[in-house]
C-alpha cells in the first residue's frame, strides 16, 4: 500500500469509526466495534507517523507525549472479542471477569508514566 494513502486510510476509519460510535444507541454491541475500528486506525496512524513521516516534531510528539494515550490500544483484541460475544448471546454489558481484559492496558499505562 503506498505510503500517503496509508495516512488517508487511517483518517478515514477515524471519521467512520467516530460516526459509527454516534449512532450506536440503537445496537449497544456496535459500541465495540466502533471502539474496534477508532483504536485500530489510530494505531495505524501512530505506526505511519513513526516509520514514514519525515518530521521530526511529529515523531517527538508521538514517541514523548503521546506514550500514555497510546494505552488503550490495547484493548483492541478484547474489543473485538466483547463485540463477537455481544452479537452472539445477545447481552452487551461487560461481566465481572472482563476485568481481566484491562490488565495489559493498565500495566502499559502504569509504565508509561513519567
Amino acid at each position: 500500500m503506498c505510503k500517503p494513502v496509508l495516512a488517508f486510510v487511517s483518517i478515514f476509519g477515524i471519521f467512520l469509526a467516530l460516526i459509527l460510535l454516534i449512532n450506536s444507541r440503537r445496537f449497544n454491541s456496535s459500541g465495540y466495534l466502533s471502539l474496534f475500528f477508532l483504536f485500530s486506525s489510530l494505531y495505524v496512524l501512530y505506526q505511519y507517523i513513526l516509520l514514514y513521516s519525515k518530521s521530526v516534531t511529529l515523531i517527538n510528539i508521538f514517541l514523548v507525549s503521546v506514550s500514555l494515550a497510546v494505552s488503550p490500544l490495547y484493548l483492541i483484541g478484547p474489543l473485538l472479542y466483547w463485540y463477537v460475544r455481544s452479537v452472539l448471546t445477545d447481552d452487551s454489558s461487560l461481566k465481572r471477569r472482563d476485568i481481566w481484559h484491562f490488565l495489559p492496558l493498565a500495566i502499559y499505562f502504569i509504565a508509561a508514566l513519567p
